[in-house]
């Protein structure tokens, strides 16, 4: 029967002949089914040639995941017969000592890695065999993400946005006392301490940074010149094989050949800040190229140290020097022409464990002794040329500059007598004893010894041997717990905090803990000075304070959660708790010699700010208790008030010794956000703290300040507060942000002896914080103009009552007195578009 002849015979009879919908339907149908089978077709053809080019390209094995179980005593006195002996010191003064030569360093690494074999081959063993098939293949290291985190919590955004815009009564300008007031300066938390920001000025000139380059203003915002780093020197680079490594073959330790590498992207460099002293201006530019990770047993991760001059009639910028710094770009603070550069890398172990897998083909026929004693022989030939690879990796640049970059610099042997030793610092257990070579004693199989270093390159800016002054750069370092560290420096010392774990003996269970390492800072100089292990998590460098010889540290520990099988959640043993230790150098120690515990049970720190004998921190979970602390005694840190509001602070900023300025989210009785808020608190009364004001941008509302205190700037003469501000009303209909959106910065009046006022409705107003006037950066009918990927960071800056704010891509100059736009200037305009993002990308 012919197609035609099945349509014909599945036509209904019908006595209407004009009905054609009924015939249509037959084919129509028909069609559907077919095209149903074509989809299904083509979906199981797809799954079909992936899986034959995966069985091409992998080779499966019966791998060994099934349960753990306890090993038998013949298999442990097998294991205790192999195991490698370990020894390393603990996390205590003796590590600060450094190495007489980097060999020490090389065999402290050693012992570490051994230790890293003994935990993952234990943990194999501790695996039944099973049937379960998974694939072998020969990779380049993984790339693995550490958990790191900068400390800040997250701030939730509502939806909706609704701004309130109603003027104050008064005339707003009438307290503008002093109409050629200048503010430029970075907001730096410690006095005499200068910290590195993508905005400096000298009060002539204004050098920002957008994108790669460097862009010289002056006070009115006018363009004078701009320094591509991206084109003026090598910012990236070409991968190189370690000494005695052919770029054309594997060095049998699982890393790929040179040439095998592929590139996948072009890297896109950033700066992270300046650090500008007399006429030198210096640039920090990170650089990750991920080709690194094939070659390298750390991260991708570069900084390039630029030196400039700045010209003294125009601020042009002249490249002097640049060189390459190893290591994830962390902070850089000086002490007048003194510049200290803090970079961290994370120590990759990957290459190590997955060689002593079991599930790997070479050891598919082994049985359990026979994988011990084989996994223990390839540790044994592999962790001498990782260790002596990842002392390259550490403490040498990355490239000679000099050479033109592409050569691989030898590490000074003398190089590692300022580096910190390699210690079990992590789990707080003794590497020595036997017995604790368990599972259950390393929740983390071993890896704590070598996650993360961090190094500290300090260098004099105005050397007198120019084009010498990175060559003679000192450097010293420490291996941290983490890939992270929080960063803080007075004007003599400098302190690392990295997290890390300590196993409570009684309860058994995992503790936070900050590890903490100082250093002296000296000229030009750092030198590791004493170590401490404190309890909790610090949140960022405003947790920490040196002040009269004493370390004051405020910290989070978390709460412990335990899986409960019958409800299906976690349930909490251990509530999260809050605290603030004092501590004092002695002998190479950071001991503790007071503490004050219990603030905000269940709560997290959320803000911290210590000045001279008090301290004041927030924590928040529902509401935001804002506590006072009287640090004068040392030995007694105690807690003299407690306010219990609703919302939180991010910041906290005195406005004088009566009075704290706060920027945070206000929120509801359930804890959610409902929009920006700017807080005042009378303190004059530790015991009795008041919120004497407050003012909120209602809805989707949010201040950069709020985690970035440079974009927070406050004039002492005029008492106004400069922050930049978003929200958001995106239309549904339109597709894109409405009219009613806003990106730019407010600009508030903040009299805390202001009285109150009566509206026409009879309703107290304060006037304590107004809004004085807006500056706005975004236009609605440009949002879906070309832009470039380069952005400017929120900052703002005043020169004779003039006020300078910057924000993604234009720079405004309003004049405070009378709030009018002087000038605006895109700094996008002109640009060759080769890429096109929207405003609000």
């Amino acid at each position: 029967m012919s197609d035609e002849d099945k349509i014909e015979e599945a036509i209904p009879q019908n006595p209407n002949d004009n009905d054609k919908s009924s015939i249509k339907n037959v084919p129509e149908n028909n069609c559907r089914k077919k095209k149903k089978f074509y989809v299904i077709g083509g979906v199981l053809l797809f799954f079909v040639v992936i899986a034959t080019i995966t069985l091409s390209t992998f080779s499966f094995t019966k791998t060994v995941r099934k349960r753990k179980r306890t090993l038998g005593p013949e298999l442990s006195s097998a294991f205790e017969n192999r195991r490698f002996s370990v020894s390393l010191p603990k996390f205590d003064p003796s590590i600060l000592s450094g190495y007489s030569q980097c060999d020490n360093l090389i065999y402290d690494i050693e012992e570490s890695l051994k230790d890293f074999s003994n935990e993952l081959i234990l943990e194999e063993l501790s695996y039944e065999e099973s049937l379960v098939f998974s694939p072998t293949f020969r990779a380049a290291p993984m790339v693995m993400m550490s958990n790191d985190s900068n400390g800040r919590m997250p701030v939730a955004v509502p939806t909706s946005a609704k701004i309130n815009t109603e003027k104050s009564a008064k005339d707003s300008s009438a307290s503008f006392e002093n109409a050629g007031e200048d503010s430029f300066g970075t907001n730096n938390q410690v006095a005499g301490v200068e910290e590195a920001d993508i905005v400096k000025s000298d009060g002539t000139h204004v050098f920002t940074v957008y994108g790669t380059d460097i862009v010289t203003l002056d006070t009115q915002g006018n363009e004078l010149s701009r320094l591509s780093l991206l084109d003026d020197i090598k910012l990236t680079q070409t991968p190189t094989p370690t000494p005695g490594q052919d770029e054309n073959e594997d060095d049998g330790n699982n890393k790929r050949s040179l040439k095998s590498i592929p590139y996948y992207h072009d890297p896109i460099p950033r700066v992270n800040g300046l650090i500008m002293y007399g006429n030198r201006l210096v640039a920090f530019v990170s650089n990750n190229d991920m080709r690194y990770n094939y070659l390298s047993y750390t991260d991708s991760n570069a900084v390039v140290v630029v030196i400039m001059d700045i010209g003294a009639d125009d601020g042009k910028l002249t490249i002097v020097e640049h060189g390459r710094v190893k290591g994830k770009y962390q902070a850089a603070r000086s002490m007048d022409q003194n510049v200290h550069l803090v970079t961290t890398s994370r120590i990759d172990t990957f290459d190590l464990g997955y060689s002593l897998r079991r599930w790997r083909h070479d050891y598919d026929t082994l049985n359990d002794k026979e994988y011990l004693n084989a996994a223990f022989d390839v540790a044994e030939a592999t962790i001498p040329k990782i260790a002596e690879q990842l002392v390259h990796d550490l403490i040498s640049s990355v490239d000679d500059e000099k050479s033109g970059g592409g050569s691989r610099a030898e590490y000074d042997p003398e190089s590692c007598r300022h580096i910190a030793r390699v210690s079990n610092y992590k789990y707080g257990r003794d590497l020595e004893n036997a017995s604790e070579l368990s599972k259950d004693s390393d929740p983390t199989g071993g890896s704590g010894s070598l996650n993360g270093f961090v190094r500290i390159m300090s260098f004099d800016v105005m050397s007198s041997s120019p084009g010498e002054v990175l060559s003679n750069a000192h450097l010293t370092g420490s291996f941290v717990p983490t890939s992270y560290a929080d960063i803080y420096a007075s004007q003599d010392k400098l302190f690392l905090g990295g997290r890390g774990y300590q196993k409570d003996p009684a309860s058994h269970i995992w503790k936070d803990y900050t590890y903490v390492t100082a250093f002296d800072l000296t000229g030009a100089s750092a030198s590791p000075l004493a170590t401490g292990i404190l309890p909790g998590y610090t949140l960022n460098q405003f947790s920490f304070d040196f002040y009269n010889d004493h370390l004051r540290v405020a910290t989070s520990t978390s709460a412990n959660r335990r899986w409960n099988h019958e409800n299906g959640s976690f349930d909490v043993f251990a509530e999260s708790t809050n605290q603030v230790l004092v501590s004092e150098i002695k002998d190479g120690s950071i001991n503790i010699v007071g503490e004050l515990t219990g603030l905000g049970p269940t709560e997290r720190v959320y803000a911290v700010r210590f000045l001279a004998d008090r301290g004041f921190v927030v924590t928040f979970q529902q509401i935001d208790p804002f506590y006072t602390l009287d640090l004068t005694d040392p030995t007694k840190p105690t807690m003299m008030g407690e306010l219990k509001i609703p919302g939180f602070s991010n910041y906290l900023h005195p406005v004088d010794d009566d009075y704290i300025l706060a920027i945070g989210q206000d929120a509801d009785e359930m804890g959610r956000t409902t929009g920006l808020q700017v807080a005042l608190f009378d303190v004059s009364d530790m015991s009795n703290p008041e919120q004497i004001a407050k003012y909120v941008v209602e809805g989707s509302s949010y201040s950069s300040a709020q985690n970035d205190h440079y974009a927070f700037r406050y004039l002492p003469v005029s008492r106004k507060l400069i922050i930049p501000l978003s929200w958001y009303d995106w239309d549904p209909v339109t597709g894109r942000y409405s009219s009613d959106s806003f990106d730019g910065f407010h600009v508030y009046n903040i009299d805390p002896h202001a009285e109150e006022i009566v509206d026409a409705e009879n309703n107290e107003k304060s006037e304590k914080i107004t809004l004085d006037f807006e500056v706005s950066h975004y236009r609605e009918e440009e949002s879906r103009y070309c832009y470039g990927m380069a952005n400017l960071s929120p900052r703002s800056l005043v020169f004779a009552g003039d006020l300078m704010t910057m924000k993604s891509h234009s720079v405004n100059v309003n004049t405070i007195s009378s709030k009018t736009l002087i000038n605006a200037v895109n700094l996008d305009e002109n640009r060759n578009a080769t890429i096109c993002v929207g405003w609000w990308w």
